[in-house]
């Protein structure tokens, strides 16, 4: 009967997995953002990359001073760890969201 339940289990967590995690690897290849956004003569410098989602929480701030705004699904980017006053977000009202389906600075 144990086993039975294990199985069970083991079976419920596979068809979630399956259901949840099924991008392909073409599904979280991200293209090179146009410009950043333009503020009143001064530029945000963050990177947008565009990656896929579905809502905002599948969008996180990367890069060493969180400058880059990624997919939970693409990998970790790494950056040079330097800090710019134009990579502050919050500066230009700008958030990491997701806007039809890619990550982006919002």
């Amino acid at each position: 009967m144990k086993n039975l339940f294990l199985i069970l289990l083991i079976s419920i967590f596979a068809a979630f997995t399956l259901i949840f995690y099924t991008n392909t690897e073409s599904d979280l290849i991200s293209t090179k953002p146009p410009e950043p956004p333009f503020i009143e003569g001064n530029e945000f410098c963050g990177i947008s990359t565009y990656g896929k989602c579905s809502r905002d929480y599948d969008c996180i701030k990367d890069g060493c001073s969180q400058q880059v705004c990624r997919s939970i699904y693409e990998k970790e980017i790494i950056t040079t760890c330097e800090w710019r006053e134009c990579y502050d977000a919050s500066r230009y009202g700008l958030e990491c969201k997701c806007i039809n389906n890619a990550c982006q600075w919002a």
